[in-house]
């Protein structure tokens, strides 16, 4: 769970720093229910080594879609905490 809890909280930050200089927009309230069905249906994908198959996307990309979600919800007022790790950024205008 080490692993995974580093490599999250790098992937997060990553994605925060994309959202702030502007590579990245911040999602729509509408992608992140997308993104939450997506983590919902295969989330396991993350702790279960996958290759991307038929309506499936793998571990890589489920991996990718979980860390920019939470970067995301960073924006919003009080952000979110996950495995023990607070993220919390000013909301972008």
């Amino acid at each position: 769970m080490n692993l995974l809890k580093e490599s999250l909280e790098l992937a997060i930050h990553f994605y925060i720093q994309e959202i702030k200089t502007g590579k990245r927009q911040i999602l729509a309230e509408e992608q992140l229910k997308e993104f939450a069905e997506l983590m919902a249906s295969q989330g396991d994908a993350i702790l279960f080594k996958e290759k991307p198959g038929k309506n499936r996307l793998g571990t890589a990309k489920m991996f990718n879609v979980f860390a920019e979600s939470i970067a995301n919800l960073a924006f919003y007022p009080g952000g979110v905490e996950i495995f023990g790790l607070k993220f919390e950024e000013e909301e972008k205008e």
